[in-house]
C-alpha cells in the first residue's frame, strides 16, 4: 500500500517537470496510491488507466497500465480479468524484461492456483528466459517448472489420448 507520505512526493516530482518515463511512472503510481488508499474506487481507476493506454504517448508503457489493471483486478477478485490483462501486458511489452519477468510470473502463479498445471509450466518455463539467477524468486521458479515437467506432459498426452478416443467414437 502506498502511503499519503509517497503520493506528496509523486505530487511533487510531477510539479518539478520531470522527464516523460518520470512523469509516467508518478502518475500511474499516484493512481495506485489513490485506489489502494480508497480515494478511489476500482471503476474510476480502471477507467483513467484503460484512457492512459489509449493515449499514444504512452503506447511504449502499455505493458505497465495493463499490468497495473490485473493488479486491480486480481485483488477485486476479478480472475479471469487479470489474466486478460496480464496477456495484454505481454503483448504490448517491447523491451522492458523486469515488466515481463512480472507478468509471466503473476499468471504462472494464478495457473498453478487453479491446478491448471499445463500453461502453469508453461509460464514458469517463459519466466525462466527473462528472470536473472541473482532474483530471488529465481530457485522456486526453477523448481516449479522442473517439478512441473512431467505432470505437463501427462496431462498433454491425456488430452491427446481423450481427444482421439471422441474421435474414433
Amino acid at each position: 500500500c502506498i502511503s499519503s507520505a509517497a503520493s506528496d512526493v509523486y505530487k511533487r516530482q510531477l510539479k518539478s517537470k520531470p522527464t516523460f518515463e518520470m512523469e509516467f511512472n508518478a502518475r500511474l503510481h499516484l493512481i495506485q496510491a489513490a485506489w489502494a488508499n480508497g480515494k478511489r474506487n476500482s471503476a474510476d481507476v480502471n477507467r483513467e488507466l484503460e484512457r492512459m493506454a489509449k493515449d499514444a504517448k504512452n503506447f511504449e508503457y502499455r505493458d505497465q497500465i495493463y499490468y497495473t489493471l490485473a493488479t486491480i483486478a486480481l485483488k477485486d477478485g476479478l480472475k479471469p480479468e487479470a489474466i486478460a490483462y496480464l496477456k495484454q501486458s505481454l503483448s504490448y511489452n517491447v523491451n522492458n524484461t523486469a515488466q515481463r519477468g512480472e507478468s509471466y510470473l503473476t499468471l504462472a502463479d494464478l495457473y498453478f492456483e487453479a491446478e491448471d498445471f499445463v500453461p502453469a509450466k508453461n509460464y514458469y518455463d517463459s519466466t525462466l528466459t527473462v528472470l536473472t539467477t541473482i532474483d530471488e524468486r529465481y530457485e522456486r521458479v526453477k523448481k516449479y517448472s522442473e517439478n512441473l515437467t512431467d505432470i505437463a506432459r501427462l496431462l498433454t498426452t491425456i488430452a491427446q489420448n481423450d481427444s482421439i478416443v471422441r474421435i474414433y467414437n
